[in-house]
């Protein structure tokens, strides 16, 4: 595995000539269709493993609308919302759900009158008003994002961004990228070589393995492809 600084579009393409015969055997790809094969797996890391940059927002209750960071984001993965003014209540966790009666019904509460009912009843309707709203956002059209806040909260914003180059693919996913890049590449080598029937060589014409190239590299397209898909925030594995 290169190091980072080694890992650019000149020493993938020399390794993907090199993978696939060169010097040996006459590669016919030029590095401007392996730059394409590239270009269309940054397009698949940028759909299954796209770049995050994280946003933090403090945000006070009410509603908020929040720029685009930069001119690179395009859209956002994820807003991670953590209340920070709980300890201002001496509540519990799930007593907003229930009316007051419902501890009396289930035994919590004993030996209660009309009275301190009504008192509880009121301060549960405080609270449910202060922290009865559901914290959310929504991505506008024009790519701003829209959130909404209960109390005061810390924002935490996951925006996408565009791939640059090389320098922003993981170091983790070098090999599968690498991968990618050459069963990309083996397709296009089997269908330029799949034009030729064969080619005159010393002991007669000799067979291109055009439509080998071509199969052995849409199966591994489509393995590392779903290989990659695993590694996406969205995927539900099967529970079959």
């Amino acid at each position: 595995m290169p190091a980072p600084s080694k890992f650019t579009e000149a020493w993938l393409i020399d390794w993907t000539r090199k993978k696939l015969g060169d010097p040996t055997v006459c590669v016919e790809l030029d590095e401007l269709q392996i730059m394409q094969c590239i270009d269309d797996t940054m397009e698949l890391f940028q759909k299954y493993q796209p770049r995050i940059y994280i946003q933090p927002y403090d945000a006070a209750r009410g509603y908020h609308r929040i720029e685009q960071p930069n001119d690179i984001t395009i859209g956002v993965v994820d807003v991670e919302f953590v209340r920070v003014d709980y300890s201002n209540y001496e509540s519990i966790e799930g007593a907003l759900l229930y009316d007051p009666f419902y501890f009396l019904s289930a035994g919590g509460i004993s030996g209660i009158d009309v009275q301190t009912y009504d008192m509880i009843r009121h301060w549960t309707e405080i609270i449910s008003r202060e922290f009865g709203a559901e914290e959310g956002y929504m991505l506008l059209d024009d790519g701003r994002i829209f959130i909404q806040c209960p109390g005061w909260m810390k924002v935490n914003i996951h925006w996408t961004q565009t791939y640059t180059g090389l320098c922003d693919v993981r170091r983790p996913y070098y090999l599968l990228f690498q991968k990618l890049v050459l069963a990309k590449s083996r397709q296009i080598l089997g269908h330029i070589r799949g034009k030729f029937a064969g080619v005159p060589g010393a002991g007669g014409t000799v067979q291109l393995d055009g439509e080998y190239q071509r199969d052995k590299g849409a199966m591994d397209e489509e393995r590392l492809t779903d290989e990659l898909m695993r590694t996406s925030l969205h995927y539900l594995p099967s529970m079959a």
